[in-house]
């Protein structure tokens, strides 16, 4: 659309006729290329002005155009355009080089000054394969994330596994009779390995707290 209002401008300045400034516009949207066999097309109210893939069609009614199940290509795109200024279609088209109809869908955008509907479209199993390659990039992505969640999970684990020094279910009890300072005899039989243990939980607990020498000191029981 750019490149039509550029030679638009030059009419509307008088720097050049509308009919060699629609001529050289129609020539460079000709040569516009884009992804794999994107291009775009002309046409206006009564019949087809370029369609650089398929040259036949130049020149024919817009009403002689039609897809395999009936739908008018180039009606639809200017009834759009006529309502809205712009909007989309869908309609089956055989690919560049192909004779086989797809389902595409286009983009139509009017250009009032001259009555021309410049259209352009993309085909549905285009926008299916890349909606699974993103897909399965994106599940790819997550279940690496989630790959290295689980192994640092397990890491901490086995930390707190070798800080506790002992069965975790057992040292939460103790830890849990020291904080609460009750039912120790009920809990913890024999007492002797209930003091031992409690001992060695506060012992790594407040180990990296006070100095080497004391953290070594022999405890006594």
């Amino acid at each position: 659309m750019n490149v039509v209002k550029i030679y638009g401008d030059q009419v509307a300045a008088g720097s050049l006729s509308e009919a060699d400034a629609r001529r050289q516009a129609m020539a460079g949207i000709s040569s516009v290329r884009y992804g794999e066999g994107g291009y775009f097309a002309i046409l206006d109210s009564r019949k087809m002005l370029m369609v650089p893939i398929n040259p036949v069609l130049n020149g024919k009614d817009i009403g002689e155009i039609r897809d395999p199940n009936g739908v008018h290509i180039a009606k639809d795109a200017v009834a759009v355009v006529q309502r809205d200024g712009k909007g989309f279609t869908s309609y089956s088209f055989p690919r560049p080089g192909a004779t086989e109809p797809s389902p595409k869908i286009s983009y139509n955008i009017g250009y009032q000054p001259w009555g021309w509907v410049l259209t352009t479209g993309v085909y549905v199993d285009d926008i299916d394969a890349q909606f699974h390659s993103t897909l399965y990039r994106s599940l790819g992505i997550l279940l690496a994330m989630a790959g290295a969640l689980s192994l640092v999970v397990v890491l901490i684990n086995r930390g707190i596994l070798r800080l506790l020094g002992g069965e975790p279910a057992y040292a939460a009890e103790i830890a849990d009779q020291i904080a609460s300072n009750a039912s120790r005899r009920r809990r913890c039989r024999p007492k002797a390995r209930c003091d031992r243990l409690a001992r060695r939980f506060q012992h790594r607990l407040f180990e990296p707290l006070v100095p080497d020498k004391v953290a070594r000191r022999p405890h006594q029981d």
